[in-house]
């Protein structure tokens, strides 16, 4: 009984946030079509925020953030543990102004690629990693300096909660390369909002913003430092 109620809920916060999108929809066309990234930024941060407070309202699915201290008042980089969709939308609502890395196909979804690159995303190729490096390197850096907040998942991708994934070095020549704060984030979402299952189970999803990797690390001490750091805070 308790489990077809978790579905119902899930199903209803689901019908929701599509009339939502929906609703939003008419001003991110308008903001995209003038190019008003301003207005645009104002937009996507309110659809997140409202996504979260429906997670909260109808799963009873709330957020517990911890170190939001080592965020404040700074550009940072956020290398960030990825177990589902949640985190995406947190993170970017805590943020003043945070810039995803995303894989390069994510450009081609129609109206949503364009608010991307409007927002100046930053699109890697993964079937090109020297590439990609020196992609981020250049433009991160670059908005970095301007004062946005860059937003990676050293993992590439979702992992299941309590798994540990592939951590990517691309990271590394952030760190090795800039004297911006590489700030770990750990969280448990993957325990309430699990890959490839509509169902959100009700409790309190944990993150964790850690204290800055320290420097003067090789790029091998950097990610065993971060790796570790990372995944014995995630539980």
């Amino acid at each position: 009984m308790q489990n077809c109620l978790i579905y119902l809920r899930s199903v209803i916060f689901y019908l929701i946030s599509i009339v939502l999108t929906i609703i939003l929809f008419i001003p991110a066309t308008f903001a995209i079509t003038t190019r008003h990234k301003e207005f645009l930024l104002y937009i996507s941060k309110l659809w997140a925020k409202l996504v979260i407070d429906l997670l909260d309202k109808i799963c009873d699915l709330r957020i517990k953030a911890i170190g939001l201290e080592n965020i404040a008042n700074q550009p940072v980089i956020i290398a960030s543990k990825h177990q589902s969709v949640l985190e995406t939308l947190y993170l970017y609502t805590c943020l003043d102004e945070g810039k995803y890395v995303l894989k390069d196909s994510l450009k081609f979804i129609p109206i949503l690629g364009l608010c991307f690159k409007q927002l100046d995303m930053i699109f890697i190729d993964r079937k090109s990693p020297v590439k990609s490096i020196k992609l981020i390197m250049s433009k991160a850096v670059d908005l970095l300096n301007k004062g946005k907040s860059i937003i990676i998942f050293p993992e590439g991708t979702r992992v299941a909660h309590g798994a540990a994934g592939r951590y990517s070095p691309g990271i590394a020549s952030l760190y090795g390369n800039c004297n911006f704060n590489i700030i770990p984030v750990a969280l448990n979402t993957g325990k309430y909002w699990r890959r490839n299952s509509i169902a959100k189970y009700p409790g309190t999803c944990i993150i964790k913003f850690l204290s800055p990797i320290k420097k003067g690390l090789s790029k091998d001490q950097f990610m065993k430092e971060l790796e570790h750091i990372i995944e014995s805070n995630s539980y």
